[in-house]
């Protein structure tokens, strides 16, 4: 009797590594095309026209102007119409509307920062202003 269920508990445990050698594999390919679709999303160059003083210089107005983070995407998409810079706006205005997480770091930090530590600081700082209109506390009476 046990020698006859032998095979069948191998069959049984070659089925179970099989699918979960196909699901680890499926995962694998879906990741490659999500690695090979985040690389093409080019981040600015450091070398822009205007340089990184302005557009952060851009931002820090149109953030003081507008006083939230998509008033400042949309006064910039104004200033910025064609171009690299232009789409990188676009790209984070969409994922700031159309995102499943809809957040501010992910917004600035990834579509707008070129890696400097002038952008990085300043998103910082804008990033501490939004907490703070939603942290306030009540004056007391």
């Amino acid at each position: 009797m046990e020698s006859n269920i032998m095979p069948f508990l191998f069959g049984i445990l070659a089925i179970a590594f099989f699918v979960v050698f196909f699901y680890l594999l499926c995962t694998e390919i879906r990741h490659k095309k999500v690695d090979k679709v985040q690389k093409s999303m080019a981040r600015f160059s450091r070398q822009r026209k205007g340089g990184p003083e302005d557009f952060a210089k851009a931002v820090q107005t149109a953030y003081d102007e507008e006083g939230s983070i998509l008033g400042m995407l949309e006064k910039l998409q104004e200033q910025y119409t064609d171009g690299k810079t232009a789409k990188k706006l676009n790209d984070a205005k969409n994922y700031l509307q159309n995102s499943r997480y809809k957040d501010y770091e992910t917004t600035l930090y990834y579509y707008l920062s070129d890696g400097s530590d002038e952008l990085k600081e300043l998103f910082a700082r804008i990033i501490l202003k939004e907490i703070g209109k939603r942290m306030r506390l009540p004056m007391k009476e």
